[in-house]
């Protein structure tokens, strides 16, 4: 532990530096966050976004977030999954898109 400044009361914290790292995805155009949602029915694997996405940001499937390539990959304006969402699950796809 540190040492405290005076203000402080009790015990305090050690001050550990940190690093942030960040990167920025230039796609020579304007885009801008957008939304697609829909229901499983328990055989459907493949999703058309309606949109060109150029970065996936969030995929869910019911309350589980889905991990890429593992749970699903993208072509194109699609979504395809590698199991389909289960008969009433919701689907829900941030993602970037042209604009």
């Amino acid at each position: 532990m540190s040492t405290c400044p005076a203000s402080c009361t009790g015990t305090c914290p050690e001050i550990v530096p940190v690093t942030i790292n960040q990167t920025v995805i230039d796609f020579g155009t304007e885009a801008e966050v957008a939304d697609y949602s829909a229901t499983g029915n328990g055989v459907q694997t493949v999703f058309d976004l309606g949109a060109l996405a150029f970065e996936i940001l969030l995929v869910a499937v019911g309350s589980a977030d889905q991990i890429p390539t593992t749970a699903y990959t993208t072509a194109d304006t699609k979504i395809t999954f590698t199991s389909p969402p289960a008969a009433g699950e919701s689907i829900h796809v941030k993602y970037l898109k042209e604009i």
